[in-house]
């Protein structure tokens, strides 16, 4: 680097100056700030993904413990464990530092993860009631199926605000967010 800008240097006319070496390493060593936006889009579609595998599992683990596949004291456990990883997400994406574009599918996000944290309690409840033979387990399982369905409903009118700010921000298709999460 140093033999060009000599070589360049000395071809330069007297009155042009090229910059210092100093600033050149300065300006090369500076990265740009990253985008907001970008950066936002970043953490909401991982959180997306790991949500989407809670879903995948919890869509496999309510038919093996109604048919007891899995031994009910494992499914209380199991099912609190749904529990727990979903309020670490809901946890997660109340620290986003979220552009102003994203203000309205925050709050969606939020209310979706919340009304999800919901749904997978009441799943524990209805697991508790099968274990324990107590309690309603028909109407705790109605109450999951309720919940479970106003969560769906937030997703998708997150998904349906989100998607076309994600794709004005970054260019990516709404189409390539998951169905569900």
């Amino acid at each position: 680097m140093r033999a060009a800008i000599a070589t360049v240097s000395s071809r330069v006319p007297t009155g042009l100056q090229l910059p210092s070496q100093g600033a050149i390493i300065t300006l090369r060593a500076t990265p740009p700030a990253p985008d907001l936006g970008v950066v936002y889009v970043q953490q909401v579609d991982g959180l997306l993904q790991e949500s989407r595998a809670v879903v995948l599992a919890l869509r496999s683990f309510v038919p093996r413990a109604a048919s007891d596949a899995i031994d009910r004291s494992a499914a209380v456990t199991l099912a609190r464990s749904y529990v727990e990883q979903r309020r670490l997400q809901l946890e997660q994406a109340g620290a986003f530092n979220v552009p102003p574009e994203f203000a309205s599918a925050q709050q969606l996000l939020l209310r979706s993860l919340q009304a999800s944290l919901a749904d997978d309690q009441a799943l524990v409840i209805w697991t508790v009631a099968r274990r324990d033979g107590s309690g309603d387990t028909r109407a705790a399982f109605a109450r999951v199926n309720r919940v479970g369905a106003q969560a769906t409903a937030l997703k998708q009118q997150f998904l349906r605000v989100y998607g076309p700010s994600r794709q004005a921000a970054t260019g990516l298709s709404p189409g390539s967010l998951p169905d569900t999460f």
